[in-house]
């Protein structure tokens, strides 16, 4: 996994940890919120894991049996679908 996708999905994590009182816990930031944890549940559903080094043991990477480019796409599908569900659209995959 590059830095660039280690960055966008530290971010998700950061949002999925905001707790209410902090300043960030508007309308819209609870729904950016719900919409992370509902990504991160799924991916740790789909995928078994959360984190690089327990992906490459389940055999994702490189030396794995899937590449890093079908975990991407898994997880940008997953990301895709659960934007869909929000706003009442589907995607097949």
């Amino acid at each position: 996994m590059n830095k660039q996708m280690r960055d966008k999905l530290g971010d998700a994590h950061f949002a999925s940890e905001l707790h209410e009182g902090d300043s960030l816990t508007d309308q819209p930031h609870r729904q950016c919120q719900k919409l992370v944890a509902e990504y991160r549940a799924r991916f740790a559903s789909e995928l078994g894991a959360t984190l690089c080094c327990t992906l490459r043991a389940n055999g994702y990477g490189t030396s794995g049996k899937s590449s890093c480019s079908t975990l991407v796409e898994r997880a940008v599908s997953i990301l895709l679908d659960v934007i869909n569900m929000e706003s009442g659209t589907e995607q097949s995959r």
